[in-house]
């Protein structure tokens, strides 16, 4: 490496100890090779991280499994902002009916696009939504939600079906 000396003099390095005739600095350049090292740590981190789901749209940690009674509630833990997600329930039983109620939080933070089937009656009532679903037949019911996260931030409420209450939570990412 050439280097110029002070009077703008294309000059050649000096010749070192063991006789290469290089220029180098070997302190900046552990520096740099530890800065290398960390911010190959720190990428690994992040795409294990996405991959585990803590980014949302998938991944084991993007999703919550709430047990209510022997309903089970599957909605998402962490979400993007303006995506679409979906939440789920699983009823088993005979009962004629069942009855969802999510507290008002639940739709300040999330936007119910489609539900399937479609409730028979829907009404607000004591700072809930309330959905009621005709069942028919022995086994599992299913229900699906249909969400769009409608802002980002932290999402705590409350979700009860036929009776059985749970508090649930969601984290939405920019």
């Amino acid at each position: 490496m050439f280097f110029f000396n002070a009077r703008d003099e294309l000059a050649t390095p000096p010749i070192r100890p063991d006789g290469l005739q290089i220029d180098e600095r070997p302190r900046l350049q552990k520096v740099f090779w530890r800065v290398e090292r960390v911010s190959w740590i720190l990428f690994l981190l992040a795409v294990l991280a996405a991959v585990a789901g803590l980014t949302g749209a998938g991944g084991y940690l993007s999703r919550q499994v709430l047990e209510l009674g022997d309903a089970q509630v599957d909605l998402p833990r962490i979400s993007r902002w303006q995506t679409a997600e979906t939440m789920t329930l699983t009823i088993p039983g005979t009962e004629k009916r069942h009855v969802l109620r999510v507290s008002n939080s639940f739709a300040e933070h999330f936007a119910i696009e489609q539900i399937v089937p479609e409730p028979r009656r829907s009404s607000v009532a004591d700072g809930a939504i309330e959905f009621e679903f005709a069942a028919e037949g022995p086994g599992a019911h299913f229900i699906a939600f249909g969400l769009r996260p409608t802002r980002p931030g932290t999402a705590s409420f409350d979700i009860a079906v036929d009776g059985i209450s749970g508090r649930a939570g969601a984290t939405i990412l920019p």
